[in-house]
């Protein structure tokens, strides 16, 4: 894996699919500002996508014409409700809190929304429950979020520390699913 922060240069090293992504998607919402690019390399594929930070706060409202132009406004209600509901009800995000990133996939477009959680003021205190709550119609994500939580949690500590991102993940053929740093 590869990332190299945006430059004047950085258009010309992007694939079409990706080039023709950062249009569609400033054009769809005008307060994404392209931030880097990454490229996944493995043994028989490799694939490129972009991140955007976002200029000023987020609303998740906004989210739907971005949503719409890569075809994954199905999941829009579903994603707002998974965000909101972790995040204790909030429906519009802090400035420099937010960054998007698009990544073309054989199911089309996926998008992850990452939430810097440590720059919101008015977290709540029980976020991590909240997303345990989140999770309950997936058994297999709440062990592997356990397994996790068992694994990162020093010896004679009671938890891993505290939770810094919260990331969403949605493509046109899976629902929101969600992701903690």
């Amino acid at each position: 894996q590869v990332t190299y922060a945006w430059g004047p240069q950085t258009t010309e090293s992007l694939t079409l699919p990706i080039h023709d992504a950062v249009q569609m998607a400033v054009a769809a919402m005008p307060s994404l500002r392209p931030a880097l690019t990454t490229i996944n390399c493995g043994r028989s594929f490799g694939n490129q996508e972009i991140t955007f930070s976002v200029e000023g706060a987020v609303r998740l409202d906004d989210l739907r014409p971005l949503m719409d132009r890569f075809g994954l406004g199905g999941q829009h209600t579903r994603l707002v409700n998974a965000l909101a509901f972790v995040l204790g009800a909030r429906f519009t995000l802090p400035p420099d809190t937010t960054l998007v990133t698009l990544r073309p996939t054989t199911a089309g477009m996926e998008m992850r929304i990452d939430v810097n959680l440590e720059a919101i003021p008015d977290i709540p205190a029980n976020v991590a429950s909240l997303l345990q709550l989140q999770m309950v119609e997936r058994p297999q994500s709440v062990a592997a979020l356990e397994r996790w939580v068992g694994a990162m949690t020093p010896v004679g500590f009671l938890s891993p520390g505290s939770l810094s991102v919260l990331s969403v993940i949605v493509r046109p053929d899976l629902g929101p699913r969600l992701a903690i740093d």
